[in-house]
């Protein structure tokens, strides 16, 4: 499989454009959660996400993220984050980033 490439300009214009939405205060950056596959679906994730969340809410932070799809945004909206914009570059799919505070 053939990793996409992508140009040097449009990487920038990429972090250009996530940059317009990451928070100026400090934030917790919640990123690279994965599930194998074959657990995919039994609610390990979501418990391990919500534990994460916990840690946050005591803290009373923020916290920053970048959903993948609108589908992965919509999941996240459900765990109390809102959705803050969307970046599209080229033929790229749109990336929504993503921001959440103490619930």
């Amino acid at each position: 499989m053939e990793v996409a490439r992508i140009s040097k300009t449009a990487r920038k214009v990429l972090f250009e454009e996530f940059g317009k939405y990451h928070p100026e205060e400090p934030h917790w950056y919640f990123t690279m959660l994965g599930i194998d596959p074959m657990h995919q679906g039994s609610g390990r994730g979501g418990r391990l996400f919500q534990y994460g969340l916990a840690i946050l809410d005591e803290a009373k932070g923020l916290a920053f993220n970048e959903a993948t799809s609108l589908g992965s945004a919509r999941l996240y909206e459900r765990l109390g984050w809102k959705i803050v914009g969307e970046v599209q570059v080229g033929s790229s799919p749109p990336i929504f980033p993503i921001v959440r505070r103490q619930s």
